[in-house]
């Protein structure tokens, strides 16, 4: 979670929501995060996937394998078109 946190802010996110996140404490968290507090602060913890997204008007989710049983699979080239057209509408 520390390595997810000092990647987002490296990438200039702002907020992170976990779902069911594994325990874990600031101080380790911090370890790996450093100078993260700002971030570590501001994470949302929801009980459930569909919690966490329940305001959500454009999401992605990333895997390194297909899942044919979702509705819309890209690959890297095209969900980047996509995320520059959501974000252009303000999704």
């Amino acid at each position: 979670m520390g390595a997810v946190v000092r990647a987002m802010k490296n990438m200039g996110f702002k907020h992170l929501r976990m779902a069911a996140p594994a325990p874990y404490e600031r101080e380790a968290l911090l370890r790996v995060a450093h100078h993260a507090e700002d971030m570590i602060d501001r994470i949302e913890v929801f009980p459930d996937l569909d919690s966490a997204l329940a305001d959500a008007a454009f999401v992605v989710g990333t895997a390194a394998v297909k899942h044919p049983e979702h509705r819309r699979t890209y690959d890297v080239r095209e969900l980047a078109n996509e995320l520059l057209r959501a974000a252009q509408q303000g999704a």
